[in-house]
């Protein structure tokens, strides 16, 4: 099974989507692809396929742009590489009359059962549970990066002024 950079950078979109999209807010092709590093024309390919497949809502205007047309924890990977990719199951043996049993054994015993968890594997992942990952991975350099911050600024404050310090920390991922 390979994944083509039609299906890599479609799921890569969704994910941008369904980290940084809410209800009322759109985002633009313009900036999925500056983020990316991807070009415009390749995502507004990518960008038909997933709408027409209602994974995606457009809104034009000023503020348009795209945004998930359900929950993240309600797309999996398998939903969006299927809209993207012309196949992802593994290559079928090819049916011939002199096909040997042993090779019958082979396509049948492991094949399809490469296929079936392949198939199964991608459709219990969500973006929901890449998202979680995300922040498993990140948000910990993020808080640790912070506190180093923190606690840098308030020594330096208190070094300088004497004074007590309130500071308030606010999580915010982009």
């Amino acid at each position: 099974m390979r994944i083509s950079t039609k299906g890599r950078y479609g799921l890569y979109l969704m994910m941008e989507l369904a980290g940084n999209c809410t209800k009322s807010r759109c985002i633009s092709l313009k900036n999925i692809a500056a983020s990316q590093g991807v070009s415009e024309k390749y995502l507004e390919q990518i960008v038909q396929i997933l709408n027409k497949e209602k994974l995606l809502i457009s809104t034009r205007g000023a503020y348009g742009g795209y945004k998930l047309a359900s929950k993240p924890s309600e797309i999996s990977v398998g939903t969006i590489l299927r809209c993207l990719e012309k196949t992802i199951d593994i290559p079928e043996c090819e049916e011939t009359a002199d096909k040997s049993v042993f090779v019958s054994i082979v396509c049948k015993e492991v094949y399809e059962k490469i296929d079936e968890v392949v198939n199964n594997l991608l459709n219990n992942i969500t973006l929901e549970d890449l998202l979680n990952k995300y922040d498993e991975n990140y948000v910990l350099d993020y808080i640790i990066y912070g506190a180093f911050l923190q606690a840098a600024f308030f020594s330096a404050f208190q070094k300088s002024s004497g004074n007590r310090v309130i500071i308030t920390y606010v999580k915010n991922i982009q």
